[in-house]
């Protein structure tokens, strides 16, 4: 469900973090493989992924 939408996206923001991916190109891909399991993702994915990174880039 929707917590498992949020682990899945956190984890690939912080991979995407750590890796030094920008966040234009992270937005493209967090997440993605979730991307079936929701029929609004195309509306809601990039912005869940812009508000995650700007939260975890500073852990």
């Amino acid at each position: 469900g929707e917590r498992r939408y949020f682990e899945i996206l956190a984890r690939d923001i912080r991979k995407a973090i750590a890796d030094g991916t920008p966040l234009r190109e992270a937005v493209k891909t967090a997440g993605e493989t979730e991307r079936d399991n929701w029929h609004l993702f195309d509306d809601y994915n990039q912005r869940n992924a812009t508000a995650a990174f700007a939260e975890l880039e500073w852990e």
